[in-house]
């Protein structure tokens, strides 16, 4: 369990966040699907929260991410409930920028 946790876990030391963001998803990637469930569902929370972030630069960046995992996570879990309600909430955040 403590191996999923630390896959999931930013490296603080990592000052760009591009880079720490894709060295957690490379993490996640490389322990495997639990890692990736872990990773699908910890996003879904949070996306209910993105109404909240201060500023549209900030919600398309959440977006844009969100989008980033489902597409390189897709391979590995896409046909995981955890994945695609986490599609489901994205198209419908999208849906709510866009209508």
């Amino acid at each position: 369990m403590a191996e999923l946790v630390q896959a999931n876990s930013f490296d603080k030391n990592i000052t760009d966040k591009e880079k720490r963001k894709n060295q957690t998803l490379a993490k996640c990637i490389k322990k495997g699907k639990s890692a990736l469930i872990i990773k699908a569902t910890d996003i879904l929370d949070n996306s209910y929260y993105y109404h909240l972030a201060k500023g549209q630069n900030l919600k398309n960046l959440l977006m844009r991410k969100t989008n980033e995992f489902l597409e390189k996570s897709a391979r590995f879990i896409k046909n995981e409930p955890p994945w695609q309600d986490l599609k489901q909430q994205l198209d419908k955040l999208s849906q709510k920028r866009n209508g």
